[in-house]
């Protein structure tokens, strides 16, 4: 039987809760990574992108089983459960990398993460807020969107996830399954 390293855990666990006690008791040391950054995501996720996911999420209530709105620190989004018999939600999340100064936009749930589209918070307007929820709507009720993109590079590849032909080849039949007995 594997043995893991219990006092490698021990250590992590003890170093965590260390971080832990010292920002409780010295909040004032931890210091926020680019405040300007966070308050101009601030400003556009309220007059911007919680207006417009309102909208959207108003049109939906009468005919989805939930849907809600949410704006924290560093994200807001729109989460949707289509059904009451479903047991997971997918989520339209908007999120503020403070590191690398931009807006992440992405798509999550159960087998449907997926990284939509990177911006700086000055480009999210209203018109680029509707475009992505009409897009996230669109995968969620399993509909992807025609001839459009869902993510970078996967639009030369086929829909069934077949390989192209080669131009003037002959089509290829499959190959059966290799048997074993």
């Amino acid at each position: 039987m594997y043995r893991i390293d219990t006092e490698r855990i021990d250590r992590l666990l003890t170093d965590y809760e260390v971080r832990r006690e010292d920002k409780r008791y010295h909040p004032e040391e931890m210091v926020r990574r680019d405040p300007a950054f966070r308050a101009e995501f601030d400003r556009a996720i309220r007059r911007v992108v919680v207006p417009v996911l309102q909208e959207v999420a108003n049109s939906l209530r009468s005919r989805l089983d939930s849907v809600s709105i949410f704006h924290r620190l560093s994200t807001a989004g729109l989460t949707v459960k289509l059904d009451p018999w479903e047991d997971f939600e997918r989520t339209l999340l908007f999120f503020g990398d403070s590191d690398a100064g931009l807006v992440r936009v992405t798509h999550e749930g159960t087998g449907f993460a997926l990284l939509c589209d990177k911006l700086p918070p000055a480009e999210l307007d209203e018109a680029k807020v509707e475009t992505e929820a009409m897009r996230f709507l669109e995968r969620v009720l399993h509909r992807e969107p025609a001839g459009e993109a869902v993510a970078e590079g996967v639009a030369d590849q086929p829909a069934n996830g077949d390989v192209p032909e080669p131009a003037g080849s002959a089509p290829r039949r499959p190959t059966p399954a290799p048997t074993s007995g």
